[in-house]
């Protein structure tokens, strides 16, 4: 009977990334094609089905279940939408405003998500140590 919980509860997690995601790309007031086919991938590598996906999008990612979140739970949805965020190489006054309120969502300081995000762009921190790295670097903030 856990296993069913545990099941349900990951679910609830995966769209809740995912809504960060679609929120992340329309930080800038539209999702264009290749966006769209970013966050298709995102969508099946959450297990969430097309006809999910599309609710979520249709709510420009502002619908969803809050759940509350683990430590690593936290970590990987910073690092999915830091590196959502940073993929141009700049960061818009949208995506700040967002990082900004993303940050307090998640119940860290304000600009956790923003100087994680611009340390991406910036390339201070290589890919392969994003998330070793965040994981200091939410020690700091939170």
């Amino acid at each position: 009977m856990s296993g069913f919980f545990e099941n349900r509860r990951k679910k609830k997690v995966d769209k809740m990334t995912f809504a960060c995601l679609v929120q992340a790309m329309a930080a800038d007031g539209d999702i264009d094609e290749s966006e769209l086919d970013m966050l298709a991938d995102m969508a099946r590598g959450l297990n969430i089905s097309r006809s999910e996906a599309t609710g979520i999008l249709k709510g420009k990612g502002g619908s969803f279940q809050k759940v509350k979140l683990t430590r690593e739970e936290v970590i990987r949805i910073i690092v999915l939408v830091a590196n959502m965020i940073a993929a141009d190489g700049k960061i818009t006054p949208e995506e700040e405003l967002l990082c900004k309120k993303m940050s307090a969502a998640l119940g860290l300081k304000p600009n956790a998500l923003l100087d994680i995000a611009k340390e991406i762009v910036d390339k201070k921190v290589a890919e392969q140590q994003v998330g070793q790295e965040i994981g200091k670097m939410l020690d700091a903030f939170q």
